[in-house]
Parts: C-alpha cells; sequence; structure tokens
C-alpha cells in the first residue's frame, strides 16, 4: 500500500471523495506525477465497483476523468505505475469468480489498450502492486489456492506479450500479505509478509532474468516501515 505517497499528491478535496464515495471494499486511491506531463494521476474506485483514471487539470483547470472498466464483476484496488516516456500503467484485479489481475497502458498522447490479463485463468489472483523502475514495469500479486499465497510476479514493457509469470514464493501465512513491489536506484525487489513476525522479500537481478532467493527480515518495535527501511538498505548494498 502507498497511500503516504498518495497524501503527498492527491488534491484533499479529491481523496476524500474518492474515499467516502468508493463501494466497499474500496482500496485507497492510488496517485504518480508524470514526468512528461507535469501532471498527477490517480486512479481508483468507484461506486459500482468500476476503476477511474483520472488527470488533475491543475489550478483553475478541470480534471480529465474515465473509466476503464464495465465488467459486471467488481473491479478491485487498482495501482498505477508511470514510465519515463510518460506513459501510464493500470492493474487491478476482478472478483469474477476466479480473481483476476488486470493491466491496461495509457500512452502519454491518450489511447488506452484493451484490458489485458496478466494472472493465470485457473488461479484465483488478487492484490496487485505495480512499479515501474524506468525500463519496465513489475507487476506483482498473490494467489490463493486456500491453503496459502503464492507470490506471483511478472513484467514487461509493451502491451503484449508479456513474459510468463514467476513464482517468487509460498506462504502460508492467513492473515493479510500486503505483497508490493519497490524500484529504486536501478534495483527492483518484492516484499510481502512471511509471518507475523517477519517480512520476506527477494531481488530482481537483470543480468540473470531471475529473482533471488527469499530472504526475511524480522518485524522489531520499528514496525512494517522499520522492517522495509531495512530491507531497502540491504538491497542498496547488494
Amino acid at each position: 500500500m502507498r497511500f503516504t505517497r498518495l497524501a503527498a499528491l492527491l488534491p484533499a478535496a479529491l481523496l476524500a471523495t474518492a474515499v467516502a464515495s468508493a463501494a466497499p471494499p474500496a482500496a485507497p486511491p492510488d496517485a504518480e506525477y508524470n514526468p512528461v506531463t507535469g501532471k498527477i494521476e490517480t486512479v481508483d474506485q468507484v461506486p459500482g465497483a468500476e476503476i477511474r483514471h483520472t488527470i488533475d487539470g491543475g489550478p483553475g483547470q478541470p480534471d480529465s476523468s474515465v473509466l476503464l472498466t464495465s465488467d459486471p464483476a467488481p473491479d478491485l484496488a487498482p495501482r498505477i505505475a508511470i514510465g519515463p516516456d510518460g506513459s501510464s500503467w493500470v492493474v487491478w484485479w476482478r472478483d469474477g469468480g476466479t480473481g483476476t489481475v488486470l493491466l491496461r497502458r495509457r500512452t502519454v498522447e491518450g489511447s488506452w489498450t484493451s484490458e489485458l490479463p496478466i494472472s493465470e485463468p485457473d488461479e484465483s489472483s488478487s492484490e496487485p502492486e505495480i512499479a515501474h523502475d524506468g525500463r519496465r514495469v513489475f507487476v506483482v500479486w498473490i494467489i490463493d489456492d486456500g491453503e496459502g499465497y503464492d507470490i506471483a510476479v511478472r513484467s514487461g514493457n509493451g502491451p503484449t506479450p508479456w513474459p510468463t509469470r514467476n513464482i517468487i514464493h509460498r506462504t502460508y501465512y492467513r492473515g493479510p500479505v500486503d505483497p508490493d513491489v519497490h524500484a529504486s536506484d536501478g534495483n527492483v525487489w518484492v516484499t510481502w509478509t512471511e509471518s507475523a513476525t517477519e517480512l520476506g522479500w527477494s531481488e530482481f537481478d537483470y543480468a540473470t532474468e531471475s529473482w533471488s532467493a527469499p530472504r526475511f527480515e524480522p518485524l522489531d518495535e520499528s514496525g512494517r516501515q522499520g522492517a522495509l527501511s531495512r530491507i531497502a538498505e540491504q538491497v542498496s548494498a547488494d
């Protein structure tokens, strides 16, 4: 979840409206700054469980919004990442019996691709998170088979095709797993909650196009944020 980042980007009025009006279960809106247009782009879940993309018009100018979905099944928990070319990538999951993770891409000129399923059709997939490291976009999510959660990840730099998804790890923790993907200074890594006492993480290696074996960071009095900070320090040191 990147709600702390959002508070600095999203106008307070839009944030309050989106949170108050979204049909449960609704995740907080997600926002990113577009380095090409200089505008803030936001995705949120609106009443009826559809996904909306909004571009902040700036002082005295109207916002520009578009609904990205129209499926009868609920569309949930949208996330956004923006590449250095100004392209916007939006990911969410659809609760249509078997959960499906979907993605759409917007060019800087404003055209949208069709929905692209990036999870497997026979896997119950949900809770996607997305990041762009400047070279490609990475999406992580969980697969629930009723016994445990697989941490799945996929990456690409175009609408299609995307390489086969990777399973980084399997956890049997049945609390909130909170998968997330991080990109900073040329490094990409995934984190998740492994248990009530530790976080798990894995780092991507461009040289081998592979993910490291899972490592684990204890949760101490500094909480989740402290553990995430220590993981980021280890990634930077590798």
